[in-house]
């Protein structure tokens, strides 16, 4: 028997809001053998700078996918909804 009480839909839809970003962004990098294997390229040719496959690559993504400008500010948030949560009690 569980005694734990029920999450609060309103903070978990807030904390994946926060997250969204950073999952997006985990959820669409290449396996790391594949990167690795990008930046062994990149060396062999000359091109560990801006101009090779695997820097192009990754700029991509975090150009697709932006950290929120937010992201302290929603942080602040889910501490509040937290705090009230244990203030109100069960």
């Amino acid at each position: 028997m569980n005694n734990l009480p029920e999450p609060n839909p309103d903070i978990i839809l807030k904390i994946e809001e926060a997250n969204k970003w950073k999952n997006d962004r985990l959820n669409t990098y290449e396996l790391w053998n594949n990167q690795l294997d990008k930046l062994w390229h990149d060396i062999d040719n000359g091109t560990l700078d801006k101009n090779g496959e695997w820097y192009k690559a990754i700029k991509q993504i975090k150009e697709d996918n932006p950290k929120p400008d937010n992201l302290e500010e929603l942080h602040g948030e889910i501490e509040e909804m937290i705090t009230a949560e244990r203030e109100a009690g069960p």
